[in-house]
């Protein structure tokens, strides 16, 4: 019999992966147009982790009927670490060994704070707090919406 834990485990896994795919299939996408030094387009990466998060909320409501705050923050949580820091570890390999060239397109349209120093893997990390970050929002607000109603489905198994 399978457990509420691993329920949620494994959901937090699969759709992290499909999220993580998401990131991926973009970024290629992007880089395929030719676009991928515009940095506003990289907030469409906001829009994807937030599908994967609602994504995750929803099937879990459909398999469970209501979603407890920690259960569904911590699978909210489990998605945006899993994409995040995969994409984050993909982008490190991409601009290390595949297209170092890119980063020095990335460097031309930068900030001047960070043009001298940028990196792979400083620009690996940002992507890694922004991400944590915006995901750690964005579940505590969709939770707000997804969570069940009463005190004592938080207690029950």
């Amino acid at each position: 019999m399978q457990t509420h834990g691993s329920n949620i485990s494994k959901m937090g896994i699969r759709i992290g992966f499909y999220t993580l795919f998401g990131f991926i299939g973009y970024f290629l996408l992007m880089k395929l147009l030719g676009l991928v030094q515009v940095p506003e387009f990289r907030y469409f990466n906001f829009v994807i982790l937030l599908m994967g998060i609602t994504i995750g909320y929803r099937k879990y409501q459909h398999e469970n009927g209501k979603i407890p705050f920690l259960s569904g923050f911590g699978l909210g949580m489990m998605i945006t670490v899993i994409s995040v820091v995969l994409f984050s570890a993909f982008l490190f390999i991409y601009l290390s060994i595949f297209d170092p060239h890119l980063l020095v397109t990335i460097k031309a349209h930068a900030p001047v704070m960070v043009k001298e120093s940028l990196t792979p893997s400083l620009a690996s990390v940002a992507i890694l707090f922004e991400g944590l970050s915006s995901g750690l929002i964005m579940n505590f607000v969709l939770i707000q919406y997804y969570k069940s109603t009463t005190v004592n489905d938080e207690y029950s198994l």
